[in-house]
């Protein structure tokens, strides 16, 4: 009889053990199972053997017109492409775009700092001058972010390198990512 009960009490608790480490598992999301089954990270959380991570090295020059309150910027960035992918479209991020009057935000901000955005007078990629324009659909502003279709993919292992000039009108009243 002591032995019965021994036994199913092993059973019960082997099966429980097996539920409550089932139960224990996370849902992984598909896109770390991707990284899993490409190599680019581990189940820990360090980088796979795969792993790889692009470099951008930046040289900027910058000017501040203190009575108009005018950022001026003039940029090289020297752009690796470590990836196996090719990029067909780089994205630069313009955080000031957000004081960019009609792009939505959710905070509120002094009317008076809305202004026209960073305006940007100057763009190449190796050397290969773009148009500036609001029609150039490779060159496309999307609130503070601005996508760039370059005439030739980055393709992997290769290295990019794109001159910027820009400026733009340095808030006095809300203080969200800059200010005065």
């Amino acid at each position: 009889m002591i032995k019965k009960i021994i036994t199913s009490l092993v059973i019960i608790i082997g099966i429980g053990v097996t539920v409550l480490s089932q139960e224990a598992e996370l849902y992984t999301p598909i896109n770390i199972q991707k990284a899993f089954e490409k190599g680019t990270r581990s189940k820990d959380g360090t980088p796979g053997p795969n792993y790889w991570q692009n470099r951008a090295n930046y040289s900027m020059k910058i000017k501040l017109d203190a009575e108009s309150s005018t950022l001026y910027g003039n940029e090289t960035i020297h752009y690796i492409n470590n990836s196996p992918d090719t990029l067909h479209r780089i994205i630069f991020q313009l955080f000031s775009d957000i004081y960019k009057a009609g792009n939505p935000r959710d905070f509120n901000i002094d009317p008076a700092d809305e202004h026209d955005g960073v305006l940007i007078t100057h763009f190449s990629i190796d050397g290969n001058k773009m148009e500036i324009s609001p029609n150039n659909r490779e060159m496309i502003s999307l609130n503070t972010g601005m996508v760039i279709y370059p005439e030739k993919p980055v393709v992997p292992g290769s290295e990019t390198t794109f001159k910027i000039e820009w400026e733009f009108k340095i808030n006095n009243h809300s203080h969200q990512r800059t200010g005065r």
